[in-house]
């Protein structure tokens, strides 16, 4: 079928009509999530130059930093303490952190090994299929060894 340039001309608005449509809704989208950036960027200044101004004035804020204490508050809410860590939980820290924790440590290692290997050597050739003639070695290696290592470690600050 040839297509005229006239039948083309008088079908493009019609299908740009129906992409205008999906166009401005994307638009309308677009302008919605720009205007919700907008407002997170305004609530994210004003919280920065809060925290600012709590920390410049010396008060410390309470629960998430969002809002600074007042002494009305101060006195009408009891302190609210963390509760102290349990002993699985220190000793799991002091099992994690003993290394890093000083400058300079000293590792002593103990290691054992065993090893043990048998060999059968045959040199020699067969004679009428069922007689060897030659030498047969058997040999059967045997080691144990300890080794003792001392590992010196120095840090340059507590991050390392």
């Amino acid at each position: 079928m040839k297509q005229s340039p006239l039948l083309l001309m008088m079908l493009t608005p019609l299908t740009c009509w129906g992409a205008t449509a999906e166009e401005e809704a994307l638009q309308q989208q677009l302008d919605q999530l720009r205007q919700q950036l907008i407002q997170q960027n305004q609530a994210l200044h004003q919280l920065q130059a809060r925290l600012e101004a709590v920390k410049s004035s010396g008060v410390t804020a309470t629960g998430t930093g969002t809002a600074a204490v007042t002494p009305a508050r101060a006195q009408q809410e009891p302190d609210r303490r963390s509760p102290e860590p349990g002993r699985s939980t220190e000793d799991l820290l002091l099992e994690q952190h003993n290394v890093f924790d000083r400058a300079l440590t000293f590792d002593l290692g103990l290691s054992y090994q065993h090893y043990n290997r048998k060999d059968l050597a045959l040199r020699g050739f067969l004679a009428l299929d069922a007689i060897f003639l030659g030498e047969i070695n058997l040999d059967r290696v045997r080691s144990d060894q300890i080794s003792a290592d001392l590992v010196t470690r120095y840090t340059l600050n507590d991050r390392w």
